[in-house]
């Protein structure tokens, strides 16, 4: 089952940046969610299409993602269990 991720950080599910809406996708089995097939979907407004959204690697471990604005830009918050934050911004 592939489900719609809730990014947290009194966000929903979603972030709209220059006319697309993006979302965290997961493969959920029994509500526990596998970051390691997260996906990133949007939605462009322009052409009226789903699209995939290639994302950065991550390392290893536990983490947990959150989709952001940074100035006009997406961004992409990677939070691992208890050493370091990645942040990637798409421009």
């Amino acid at each position: 089952m592939v489900t719609l991720v809730e990014s947290g950080r009194n966000s929903f599910l979603g972030k709209f940046v220059k006319r697309k809406l993006y979302c965290l996708t997961a493969i959920v089995d029994y509500l526990i969610v596998y970051y390691k097939d997260l996906n990133i979907i949007y939605f462009d407004l322009a052409i009226e299409k789903w699209r995939e959204l290639e994302h950065p690697c991550y390392r290893e471990g536990d983490i947990a993602l959150f989709l952001g604005v940074l100035g006009s830009d997406l961004s992409i918050y990677c939070e691992y269990s208890s050493s370091h934050v990645d942040i990637g911004v798409m421009k």
